[in-house]
């Protein structure tokens, strides 16, 4: 989990995390945890969304079998439906497609749930279910207990900025009604700036 200085005059700035804590997380989640062989594809198709697109828990609960059959038939193409956040499409990487794809074909055939996620019991996944198998993954991944499934989404953001994306352009993407709920992840790039700000040896001797 990135530690950031206090800034003062900045707000809150989300916790997201590292590309060392991304690795531990989805090398946990890619081996799986004890059950059933569905049930770990579900979790790396349903977990490697939330990374890789921005959905947040009550959005990829909500996600039906015809979206699935629309990412894998596109190549990508997620039409988020929207619930806390507005419609939108976003893409997503072919690996998590292909591991969709995986997913529905080993889906269990009994469930008449029109979800694409579903449970043991054969219903649609639900957000306190989802927030415990991402517990136990962080807890294997050796990350803090604090961390929730909203921090995937906070990471995701993050992500964009630095590839260069400008607020508008993440806006779209997390389907944020206002621009200044995006602004938001824009200080973490203004955190940095000023860390390595102080970090620079040239300024250290100055007296």
């Amino acid at each position: 989990m990135k530690s950031r200085p206090d800034m003062g005059a900045l707000r809150a700035v989300p916790v997201y995390l590292s590309e060392a804590d991304m690795t531990r997380l989805w090398t946990a989640v890619m081996a799986g945890l004890p059950g059933q062989p569905w049930q770990q594809w579900r979790d790396r198709a349903l977990f490697g969304l939330m990374l890789t697109t921005g959905v947040c828990v009550e959005e990829v609960c909500g996600i039906n079998l015809a979206h699935g059959e629309h990412i894998v038939r596109t190549g990508g193409e997620l039409v988020v439906p929207g619930s806390a956040f507005k419609p939108r499409t976003v893409v997503v990487p072919t690996r998590i497609v292909q591991i969709l794809e995986r997913y529905m074909q080993v889906r269990p055939g009994q469930s008449t749930s029109p979800t694409l996620f579903v449970s043991t019991r054969g219903g649609a996944i639900y957000p306190r279910l989802v927030q415990r198998r991402f517990r136990d993954y962080a807890t294997v991944a050796g990350l803090p207990p604090t961390m929730t499934p909203r921090n995937l989404r906070h990471t995701f953001a993050t992500t964009l900025f630095r590839e260069g994306l400008n607020v508008r352009e993440v806006q779209e993407v997390l389907g944020h009604a206002q621009g200044s709920t995006t602004e938001i992840y824009s200080q973490i790039l203004q955190v940095d700036a000023q860390s390595k700000m102080r970090d620079i040896n040239a300024f250290k001797d100055l007296q």
